[in-house]
């Protein structure tokens, strides 16, 4: 989406960190997105993916080569 967003931290992570590092960090975020999304039902999964400006297949970062 851009650089003002969520999604473009987790890109500079990607580059950043080692390979185990990111794979611990994503592991660890897509429960704790998982976590909430199970406890609230107010705010569904897209719109909250949305606001953080991630796409739906964020988690796919790590299938692409840097």
């Amino acid at each position: 989406m851009g650089k003002n967003d969520y999604f473009g931290l987790i890109i500079a992570f990607r580059y950043l960190l080692r390979k185990d590092e990111f794979k611990t960090y994503k592991r660890l975020l897509k429960r704790l997105i998982d976590t909430y999304c199970k406890n609230n039902t107010r705010v569904p999964r897209a719109d909250l993916l949305k606001q953080m400006g991630m796409p739906e297949n964020w988690e796919k970062i790590t299938s692409f080569k840097i």
